[in-house]
């Protein structure tokens, strides 16, 4: 079985000159009670864009169907700008595991710390049965909001789970592609054991 958690945060999104950028926080040593080993993805990305100049249009009479061609194209290269939005990021995501074979289901009715809280995962990953599943949780933690060695004090997470099972046995290469249709160009990918991450004192 594979759990993949994408968090989705507004500020790891930010617009730059080169497209989008992911915002890579160093590792600190954090003693929470609630810690307990995950396995996390590490990912650099780079995107590419070409520099053109500008010049200031000549108003003629014989130019205005250029212009207006202009325009048009300037306002379809805005629409398909490579920096998604919080609510592209989400659609994206749901389209590609929805392709895969996962079904695209809705978040908890009730406020949960993570998205395995979910009972789409919670209680459907126990059975013997076949599960793959796609889903948005926002996550509630007061404890980052609070004062204490976590720099992640947003209190409020969104979370992409994705619950693949049995394991297919390429679960990484789906997890680089789902990055791909965010419009990611990936460099290096680099699995790691984060000791750092949370966990709910009854899941143990």
């Amino acid at each position: 079985m594979t759990i993949l958690a994408f968090p989705l945060v507004i500020s790891f999104l930010k617009p730059h000159a080169s497209g989008l950028s992911l915002l890579r926080v160093a590792n600190r040593n954090h003693h929470h009670p609630l810690f307990r080993p995950r396995r996390r993805f590490s990912v650099s990305a780079i995107s590419t864009s070409s520099s053109s100049s500008t010049s200031i249009p000549q108003h003629s009479p014989s130019t205005d169907s250029d212009s207006d061609s202009n325009s048009n194209n300037n306002s379809s290269e805005a629409i398909k700008s490579p920096v998604p939005t919080f609510q592209q990021a989400i659609q994206r995501l749901q389209e590609y595991w929805g392709s895969v074979g996962c079904a695209v289901m809705q978040c908890s009715n009730t406020e949960v710390g993570a998205g395995t809280m979910n009972p789409l995962t919670f209680l459907r990953v126990l059975g013997p049965e076949p599960w793959n599943v796609a889903y948005t949780e926002p996550c509630i933690w007061p404890d980052d909001s609070l004062y204490g060695e976590n720099p992640n004090r947003l209190q409020r997470h969104t979370q992409f789970q994705v619950i693949l099972k049995p394991d297919p046995g390429n679960s990484q290469d789906l997890f680089i592609r789902s990055l791909s249709a965010l419009g990611l160009t990936i460099l290096l990918l680099v699995v790691l054991l984060d000791k750092d991450a949370k966990a709910h004192p009854f899941s143990a």
